[in-house]
């Protein structure tokens, strides 16, 4: 009986030490967020969500971010996919100005409570996806991007120019003269061998996109965190 008791005890000290991780996501304005964890909702009014009390290993985590658009209020997916904790760990995240969900790292979980200050880095590295720009969206309304079929005809028209110089002129034609979207110029980048062109060109078109708030899809039409670096650069004092 004593023996049982004891593997007892045993066993339930290596399940909680299994669920001893936590997570962190920070944001950066004081937009309503919802983030969804293994099919578990929690929101927080503060600029942090700390959930603790988790179990090592794979979760599948969505975020979303309360947005306007036109007289409405819209759930805006800002991540959608699967992440690893670690036991004793609490992985953290950052919510940038573009949207985007970074990756900050991880800190031990004995330094980490609910109103831990974000780290001296807040931005974090994020990695370039391409896979994550959406080809053929459609626009919701004119006022958000050209139509889809309006779009798609204007990239043949460019793919047909075999002189990256000259569609680099006929692209920021394009920008400045009708109405595009983040995505859209995502879309326009990757017609761009040339890397130093992908960044002029997102840098260019900037100003001229109708929803700055989702800049972020952007980047991952650039190849490497440096790029993304030299891009941030050039925006600095535009945001």
């Amino acid at each position: 009986m004593k023996t049982f008791t004891i593997l007892l005890f045993v066993l339930a000290s290596i399940n909680n030490w299994a669920q001893n991780a936590a997570i962190k996501i920070n944001y950066e304005d004081s937009t309503l967020i919802t983030v969804q964890l293994d099919g578990v909702s929690y929101s927080d009014p503060a600029p942090i969500i700390f959930i603790n009390g988790l179990q090592a290993g794979e979760h599948q985590l969505k975020v979303f971010k309360l947005m306007k658009m036109g007289s409405s209020q819209v759930n805006q997916s800002v991540y959608d996919g699967f992440i690893t904790l670690q036991t004793n760990m609490t992985k953290i995240f950052v919510i940038n100005r573009y949207n985007q969900l970074r990756d900050v790292g991880s800190e031990a979980i004995n330094n980490t409570s609910e109103n831990t200050e974000s780290r001296d880095n807040p931005q974090g590295r994020f990695v370039p996806d391409p896979a994550k720009i959406n080809s053929g969206t459609s626009a919701y309304t004119s006022g958000q991007g050209m139509s889809n079929n309006q779009w798609q005809q204007q990239l043949e028209m460019l793919r047909l120019n075999n002189s990256e110089s000259s569609r680099n002129t006929s692209a920021k034609q394009l920008l400045s003269l009708y109405t595009i979207n983040s995505n859209q110029l995502a879309e326009l980048m990757l017609l761009f061998q040339n890397e130093q062109n992908r960044i002029n060109l997102a840098s260019f078109g900037f100003d001229y996109i109708v929803d700055k708030q989702n800049f972020g899809v952007v980047y991952n039409a650039l190849r490497s965190p440096r790029s993304i670096n030299r891009l941030d650069r050039r925006l600095r004092g535009r945001i």
